[in-house]
């Protein structure tokens, strides 16, 4: 589930958001389906060579949600994982992109049983609901012109 960016007024303070046990309002949109990818990014690039989110902007108060849903091919996931490099993969086919301002992630049940896996940065996170939101003005960047001969720039606090 997510809380669509058109849904929040003012993107400037951080929404509201009920507890994990707690129903999702009706301005959340659901999305009942088998996620294969789903990548919420701030920012255009996760690395270097890395240009999941080309078209987020940077303290705007949104999350752009990279959704590949359903039954894809190995080699159409492939491509939209090599198009990641140069940000090609948005307008792929089987690839959505979405603005939020917060997110909700439950795993589907087969009886007691959740199916799938949450991995967050890499990190297998234990099985079971996951949210969040964006944290507008979170972290301030301060950065000094380089000087001649240095190997670094700026600070972060």
């Amino acid at each position: 589930s997510y809380l669509p960016a058109d849904k929040v007024q003012d993107k400037s303070k951080p929404v509201d958001m009920p507890a994990l046990t707690e129903a999702l309002n009706k301005d959340w949109v659901t999305l009942e389906d088998d996620i294969v990818l789903l990548w919420a990014s701030q920012t255009t690039h996760a690395a270097m060579h890395t240009h999941q989110s080309p078209n987020s902007k940077l303290n705007d108060g949104v999350f752009k949600l990279l959704l590949v849903r359903g039954n894809v091919s190995r080699f159409r996931m492939a491509l939209i994982l090599l198009g990641l490099e140069n940000g090609s993969h948005v307008g792929m086919p089987l690839v959505e992109e979405v603005d939020c301002c917060a997110l909700r992630v439950e795993p589907k049940q087969d009886g007691a049983a959740r199916i799938g896996k949450n991995v967050a940065d890499g990190e297998l996170l234990e099985q079971g609901p996951v949210q969040g939101h964006v944290l507008p003005s979170a972290f301030q960047f301060f950065f000094q012109p380089q000087q001649e001969g240095a190997t670094t720039v700026g600070s972060m606090t």
